[in-house]
């Protein structure tokens, strides 16, 4: 369905093409491009809601998600490995430890 107006039923393959056909009929609404999806339009009021917690680079940061980052040069890619390695052990020292006292308070 058309964000621009509802009584327009667009098939997904066609969507791109139709928002910008309709985007130029309808100017005077305002829409913004959802930053996720191209297909997407969200109303400009409501776009400082939209998802504005979410930092992927953080997210893997902060959780055990393997990151590898093959465009830099040699010595900093060896570096950036080093680090990763750090970052993961401490991430599985963390469930070690969380996994000890599990077992800990099952025997208690």
């Amino acid at each position: 369905m058309c964000p621009y107006n509802s009584a327009h039923l667009i098939l997904e393959p066609r969507m791109q093409q139709h928002l910008v056909k309709c985007r130029v009929q309808y100017a005077n609404l305002q829409y913004e491009i959802c930053p996720y999806n191209a297909t997407h339009r969200i109303p400009v009021p409501e776009m400082p809601d939209y998802h504005p917690t979410y930092n992927p680079e953080e997210h893997c940061v902060n959780n055990p998600i393997l990151r590898n980052k093959n465009v830099l040069p040699q010595a900093q890619r060896r570096q950036f490995r080093m680090e990763e390695r750090q970052r993961m052990q401490k991430f599985q020292s963390k469930e070690k430890e969380e996994a000890s006292k599990e077992s800990e308070e099952v025997y208690l």
